[in-house]
């Protein structure tokens, strides 16, 4: 919110440009357990989940996320849920194919 506005609706602007929920972070090295690591394998990702809605608490926004090395292995247990659902969507559909 803008505070130094005369208006009475405050006018709003975004400080968090939209391109940066679809960026992820390079540093896994306190996530899900912590320990010193080397930092090359520290390195992970994460990506924003579009199956489960943003929710706000205490006037944050909560924006879920899955969390992957570089490999691809999965580092939290959301991860391999969505991969799981998937796998059995993929899977419903070529037996309702044949």
């Amino acid at each position: 919110l803008d505070w130094s506005s005369d208006e009475a609706t405050k006018p709003f602007s975004s400080t968090l440009p939209f391109e940066r929920l679809f960026v992820g972070e390079t540093d896994g090295s306190s996530f899900p357990n912590g320990g010193l690591r080397a930092t090359h394998t520290a390195a992970a990702f994460t990506t924003w989940d579009r199956s489960s809605p943003c929710i706000v608490v205490d006037r944050v926004l909560r924006v879920p996320c899955s969390f992957v090395t570089h490999l691809g292995a999965a580092i939290d247990d959301k991860t391999p849920l969505l991969r799981s659902c998937d796998a059995v969507n993929r899977q419903g559909l070529r037996l309702l194919k044949a």
